[in-house]
Order: structure tokens, then sequence, then C-alpha cells
């Protein structure tokens, strides 16, 4: 129905709003990869330095999203949206992922495997068809969006076992674990923290605040040459 669609688009468009981050770093990857093809070492390091790099930036904005969504949306959206709050959660637990894939893809890519790119999304796109149709039986317009955090997850594993196949070694875990652990730590704080404040935008903006603030304090506590290599990426770019 029309009411279903449009709770789908919105959060659809609601939690993807950050992605205009990675979309950045999507534009400069391809070329800056593409001229370490021929050091299959260096190109590795380097996709791993780009996936700490996303997720310093995103998990961040994802933990602060998932945590505050009921409240972000009645303060700022009203609540004719709550309905659209689970589809909300599972598209932005997505974007966190996208921190993951984008540089593995970029990665494939720099290499000519356009080709294979394309088979594979194409076969994703198929497999998330396939998944939509029995989830929106079963859980109505919430399983479109549960299609999202399913697919993500397939496409760093296909991505990942691409780069595998042409002697691209990326390690995943070691290389979000600090950024993932802050972010679960962040989210927790908030949850408890937000139940001592009224909803209002003010308490809601600086809930929000303090939940950056939790997980970069984190990250510098645990893992302080991370943040060090991010301020000193983004003053290179810059």
């Amino acid at each position: 129905g029309a009411a279903a669609v449009g709770y789908v688009n919105w959060a659809k468009n609601f939690a993807f709003a950050p992605l205009i981050i990675s979309e950045t770093f999507g534009r400069v990857a391809f070329p800056a990869l593409s001229k370490l093809q021929d050091d299959k070492e260096l190109l590795a390091r380097t996709i791993e330095r780009s996936i700490r790099m996303i997720t310093l930036v995103i998990f961040p904005i994802t933990a602060v999203m998932l945590a505050m969504g009921p409240e972000i949306i009645h303060v700022v959206f009203t609540d004719k949206w709550m309905p659209a709050i689970k589809a909300y959660y599972l598209y932005t637990t997505a974007i966190g992922a996208v921190g993951i894939s984008l540089p593995l893809y970029s990665g494939i890519l720099s290499l000519g495997k356009s080709r294979i790119l394309l088979v594979t999304t194409f076969s994703l796109i198929l497999f998330e068809w396939g998944l939509a149709v029995p989830f929106v039986i079963k859980l109505g317009f919430n399983g479109v969006a549960l299609t999202q955090p399913i697919l993500m997850l397939m496409c760093i594993c296909a991505y990942h076992k691409i780069l595998k196949k042409n002697n691209i070694n990326v390690s995943i875990i070691s290389n979000i674990f600090v950024q993932v652990l802050a972010a679960l730590i962040a989210i927790s704080l908030l949850v408890l923290f937000k139940k001592s404040c009224s909803v209002n935008l003010i308490n809601t903006l600086f809930i929000c605040c303090f939940g950056v603030f939790i997980y970069f304090f984190l990250i510098y506590a645990t893992s302080r040459q991370t943040l060090i290599e991010c301020i000193g990426y983004v003053k290179k770019t810059l």
C-alpha cells in the first residue's frame, strides 16, 4: 500500500543520509587504488587503511542513530513516522557495513575486475528480491528493510573472497574491532543515559553529541594510533 511504501522510503532516506561520506570516498578511491594494482601487498594494506578510516567516522554516526532513533524521530519528524522505526533500525544497521564493503568494492574495481563485480552485483540483487518476497509476506514492509543488512553482509563476504582469489589478503575483523566495540559501548551508555532525560530538541542534541564524544574517547583510550592516523589522513586530503 501507499502508506507502507512511504514508510520504507522515509526510513531508507533518513538512515542512508550519512552515506554521503562514503560517496565522497568512492569518488577518490578508484584512481588512488588503481595506481597500486601492481603491488598487491600495498594495495591490501591501503584497503585496510580505508576500512579503518571510513568505519572510524561511520560507526559513531550509526551508533547515535541507533540509540537515539525514537527521540530524533519525535523531535524532528514527529511521531507520525514512528511506525517505520523498525525499518529505520534495519537500514541504519546496514550503513555501518558500507564502511567495510566500499573499500573492498573499490579494490576489486581497481584491479580491472568490473565484469566480476557486475555478475556478483546482479546475483546479489536477484537474491535480495528472492528474500524480499517471503520477508514481506511474513513481516510486511519491514521485510524490505530486513534484506539490507543481510545483503550487505553477503557483499562483504563476496568481495573479500574475490580479493583473496586475486592474492589481495585483506584483514577485516582486526581493522574494525576497536570501532565496533566503541560503538557498542556508546550505544549502551546512550540508551541508559537518555532514560533520565526528557525528550526535547536540546536534550536530544546534547545526548547525540555526548555519544560521539564517548565513542572517540574510547578510541583515543584504546587505539590512539588509529585516531592519529585518521587526523593525518584528513589533513592530507584537505
